[in-house]
């Protein structure tokens, strides 16, 4: 089974939860900021905020939803434990080649080789971008993107280098240091007139 496949498994699983759905999605909101459907980001904030939240978002008994799924389930429990342990952080395109990412982890300092066969991808060299990585269910021992893909704005890639930095200098917890940044992309795409920079560094006060 490939990735995208298990992930829209899990999803549309998780998704059934109606009352659990609503309440993580009113948490997203709150700390990535609300967007609408006619939003340029509404389709990959959707994407994420469903991985996330069938893959994070942990319930009142301390679990995530792939977490309690994995104790009812014996057939596959070695593709669903990968999605268990995905990777989500902020990463800089380094070097693309064909097929091929090298992405530094901005949040950690890790840096990853990704297979990807999706083109165009929309990544260049130096765009930084928020996404979530996991092996590859057939134990090839390639490392994926799924489809959550979030992108910051090229122009203030290097703002958003030294605020990063800051975050591991701070040792701030990496889901909270994405939901800040993530809110910050969402200010900057609701106020297009101001410089991306601007919003990112702090200087103009947007709400």
């Amino acid at each position: 089974m490939s990735l995208q496949s298990l992930m829209e498994g899990v999803v549309a699983a998780a998704a059934a939860d109606g009352p659990g759905l609503i309440a993580a999605r009113a948490e997203w909101d709150a700390r990535s900021g609300k967007v609408f459907d006619d939003d340029p980001l509404y389709e990959e904030r959707t994407t994420a905020f469903l991985e996330w939240f069938a893959l994070e978002r942990v319930d009142g008994a301390g679990l995530t939803y792939i977490e309690r799924h994995l104790q009812t389930v014996t057939e596959g429990r070695d593709a669903l434990t990968l999605l268990s342990r995905t990777h989500r952080s902020l990463f800089r395109v380094r070097q693309v080649d064909e097929q091929q990412f090298v992405l530094d982890d901005l949040l950690t300092g890790c840096r990853f080789s990704v297979h990807e066969r999706r083109t165009p991808l929309a990544l260049n060299e130096g765009d930084i971008f928020e996404a979530r990585l996991c092996p590859r269910p057939d134990a090839s021992g390639e490392v994926l993107l799924t489809r959550a893909i979030q992108h910051h704005p090229r122009e203030a890639a290097d703002v958003i280098a030294e605020l990063a930095e800051e975050s591991r200098k701070n040792c701030e917890r990496r889901d909270e240091a994405l939901f800040r940044l993530a809110k910050l992309r969402w200010k900057s795409a609701r106020w297009g007139h101001v410089q991306p920079e601007r919003i990112y560094r702090g200087d103009a006060e947007v709400e």
